[in-house]
């Protein structure tokens, strides 16, 4: 079982980068989508482990639900820290490294492409 939590490559800049204060944006049964607290531009979708993976996305290790890391934040309101290959939420503390290409490709088993044939 791994305890790492895997990211698109597109966040490694911002997973490797020095520790950025991120504020919860909106939760869903989901998801929750973290934000930018200064642009609320929302940066990150936390995930957990088996969940459909959309671009930007945080997918935490089998076993953990983004509710349980979020819990944490709730119950002493720090704020959620993304940065220097962790995701801090109070004393809940996930190493992340970023690895998952959600980059769209289009090919053969795209549908418009085998229409053109």
């Amino acid at each position: 079982m791994t305890t790492e939590a895997t990211a698109d490559l597109a966040l490694d800049g911002l997973v490797a980068g020095p520790p950025r204060v991120l504020r919860v944006a909106l939760a869903s049964r989901a998801a929750a989508y973290l934000a930018d607290p200064d642009t609320d531009e929302t940066l990150v979708a936390l995930l957990a482990h088996g969940a459909v993976v959309v671009p930007d996305a945080i997918v935490l290790p089998r076993g953990m639900r983004w509710e349980d890391v979020l819990r944490a934040h709730l119950a002493d309101d720090r704020p959620v820290l993304l940065g220097d290959g962790v995701l801090r939420c109070s004393a809940v503390v996930v190493p992340v490294v970023a690895r998952n290409d959600s980059r769209t490709r289009v090919g053969a088993g795209d549908p418009a492409t085998a229409a053109r044939r």
